[in-house]
Parts: structure tokens; C-alpha cells; sequence
């Protein structure tokens, strides 16, 4: 298990080298598949998890969203004005999402080639490439 785990939330920042993830308008059940998932890690470096859950901060989200941290995307769960920025955040080559709308996902399937069925996939995915 990390020795930290940093939960940052708008309009906080951290500014540190810890391995970083963001999650964007993840529900319920992912918060805990998160939370499992960073439970049962062996290695014992710091985390910073940056959570974006529909707050109305499109400042924040998009400076997030900057090419460089690994990014996970719950399509469905988005009802904020980050529905406006997402063909933007998908853009980006780190950036991963997950719908369960076919639509959606064909849709978004011409921008990026990023889907991801879950965010425990996501998160297996980041921590092999780390």
C-alpha cells in the first residue's frame, strides 16, 4: 500500500513528484474500486489522486488536463459544463474514458482510440506502465 495517498479536490493544487492520477465524475462504486485497488498496491510511493466530481470548476478541471498526468473519464457521470470540454480533454493522448453508451463511445471512439470498460482497468493500466 502507498505510504500517502493525497486526495485533492477544487480549487486545490499540490505540487510534488508523487506518481499522479485524475479522476474525473467517478460514482460511488468506482471511488471504492479506486480505494481497493490503491489498498492492495505493494509498492510504497506516494499517490496523488486529483478528483474532479461535477463541481463547476472548468478552471481547475482543464489546467488537470494538461498532457502530462493519466486521466480517467466517467462519460456518464458528466453533468457539469465539463460536458462541453470533453472532446478536448479526450484529445489528449493520456487522457482514458468510460461510457456505457454505445452512441457515446462511437462517437468519441473518432477522436480518441483511449476507451477503457472501467476504471480498474484504467488504474491497472498506469500502474504497469509506471
Amino acid at each position: 500500500m502507498p505510504n500517502k495517498i493525497n486526495l485533492i479536490t477544487p480549487p486545490d493544487e499540490l505540487h510534488n513528484n508523487n506518481f499522479s492520477i485524475n479522476l474525473i465524475n467517478i460514482n460511488s462504486e468506482e471511488q471504492q474500486t479506486v480505494s481497493i485497488f490503491l489498498g492492495r498496491q505493494t509498492d510504497e510511493r506516494d499517490v496523488n489522486v486529483y478528483a474532479y466530481n461535477n463541481e463547476n470548476n472548468p478552471s481547475w478541471l482543464l489546467n488537470r488536463i494538461n498532457g502530462k498526468t493519466y486521466t480517467y473519464i466517467n462519460l456518464d457521470n458528466c453533468t457539469d459544463t465539463s460536458v462541453q470540454y470533453i472532446s478536448y480533454m479526450l484529445s489528449m493522448n493520456n487522457v482514458y474514458y468510460a461510457t456505457n453508451d454505445v452512441n457515446k463511445k462511437e462517437l468519441y471512439s473518432l477522436i480518441t482510440t483511449n476507451y477503457i470498460s472501467n476504471v480498474n482497468d484504467f488504474l491497472k493500466k498506469v500502474y504497469d506502465e509506471q
